[in-house]
């Protein structure tokens, strides 16, 4: 049976430099596309790129699917291993489910001194940034149908 899920949200870059910005280009550019048999969770279709920006980059994203409510897990670790090779702050994503219903999740980035939270201070930071790998979930944990 078809449950429609309509999925959104955005990746916040906030203040990192334009080459970390390219690089998450490059990554978004790397995922697969969607093919007609077979589509990934995750492809490059799903995802925006913005040019012009003045106070840091958001690169919203969008689908949807299937029921993705019963296969969540999968989804959240594919979009989790994106983040991985990403430079990012805050990432939020909002589901419309027939399932499920509405909800929202949200990774916050923590900094390598601890915090999940970027203050103006920080905002250039004097060490070399890394992708981030380290970050706070909020939202739901499990496979809703089985």
């Amino acid at each position: 049976m078809s449950h429609r899920t309509i999925l959104h949200g955005y990746i916040d870059e906030q203040l990192i430099a334009k080459s970390y910005s390219r690089h998450n280009d490059a990554r978004i550019a790397a995922l697969p596309s969607c093919a007609r048999r077979h589509c990934p969770l995750i492809t490059r279709d799903m995802f925006a790129t913005p040019r012009h920006v003045s106070l840091g980059r958001i690169i919203p994203f969008g689908a949807a699917y299937n029921g993705v409510e019963g296969h969540w897990r999968r989804w959240r670790d594919e979009f989790e291993a994106l983040l991985r090779t990403l430079y990012w702050w805050e990432t939020q994503v909002w589901v419309a489910t027939e399932q499920w219903g509405a909800y929202h999740c949200s990774w916050t980035c923590i900094l390598p001194d601890g915090t999940d939270n970027m203050s103006e201070s920080s905002a250039t930071p004097a060490v070399e940034l890394q992708p981030s790998a380290l970050w706070r979930y909020h939202g739901p944990t499990r496979n809703v149908l089985h």
